[in-house]
């Protein structure tokens, strides 16, 4: 069954919602994965995810200082608030070496400061520079307006339909982040 590449869905006049002129509502006869979930949403929800990658990679495309997709994450990480080397690590899911390398790249670059702990001289925080808010700001600034002009697209109820699944999408996603490291996540599923 060959699903389009990219930018296959679309929605019709009577409200239904098509992929590559596949109705998305359930049919029963379609082909479910290990979990039981019909295949072509999961595809419909992949291919989602492929054009917010690309949203991504071209916000970070036009940035004067070429970043990598693992400093970025730092970078967004280090916008929340202040953070040390042990988070960095445990959510890039990799060695404290190589999160400690990420950084000192970021830190080269001038994007990030490394300042010790005021109530732990052993922990190093990391915070964003003038530069590296200038980044970051500018990248999601990129981003939201094409999200906007993207939102702009679709029927209002598709909007908050959308916003709303998405959501619960993120939550979800980062229930399983957590359980993919061993840690406990809620189940956040209302149908059951």
């Amino acid at each position: 069954m060959g699903w389009p590449a990219r930018s296959g869905l679309r929605s019709v006049n009577d409200n239904a919602t098509y992929l590559g002129g596949r109705d998305l509502r359930s049919r029963p006869s379609d082909r479910r994965d290990e979990l039981g979930l019909p295949v072509h949403l999961v595809y419909a929800v992949v291919d989602a995810t492929r054009a917010i990658g690309a949203l991504i990679a071209e916000s970070l495309a036009g940035a004067e200082s070429s970043v990598t997709v693992p400093q970025w994450r730092v970078l967004v990480l280090a916008a929340e608030g202040s953070v040390n080397l042990t988070a960095v690590a445990e959510d890039l899911g990799v060695h404290p070496s190589n999160a400690t390398r990420v950084c000192d790249r970021l830190v080269k670059a001038g994007l990030v400061n490394r300042q010790r702990d005021g109530n732990d001289r052993r922990h190093v925080r990391l915070t964003l520079t003038p530069a590296g808010e200038e980044l970051y700001a500018s990248a999601m600034r990129y981003r939201r307006e094409r999200v906007e002009a993207a939102m702009a697209r679709i029927s209002s109820e598709h909007r908050y339909a959308l916003a709303a699944a998405l959501v619960e999408f993120a939550a979800a996603l980062d229930a399983v982040h957590l359980e993919s490291r061993g840690e406990p996540a809620e189940d956040i599923r209302g149908d059951r």
